[in-house]
């Protein structure tokens, strides 16, 4: 599942760095629906991890921060 372009009324581009609330960084978000924010990783194997827009805590000095921690998130799911 990839999720569309990122809405424009978010002002937030893609390639965005995301934070969890712990300050680890998870990716760059990669798209969004009106749902979901795709957050692309690149770790030994690419995959897209997937949070509801409702885990979205902040965006703040070109940084996009989660409100929970990597551990309680979702599974990601291969490119």
């Amino acid at each position: 599942m990839h999720a569309t372009a990122i809405p424009q009324e978010w002002g937030i581009p893609a390639g965005t760095p995301v934070y969890d609330a712990a300050g680890e960084k998870l990716g760059t978000v990669s798209g969004a629906d009106p749902f979901n924010l795709t957050i692309a990783r690149r770790r030994l194997f690419a995959s897209d991890l997937v949070v509801p827009m409702s885990l979205v805590d902040r965006y703040e000095d070109g940084k996009l921060f989660l409100c929970t921690t990597k551990d309680r998130l979702p599974p990601a799911h291969p490119r």
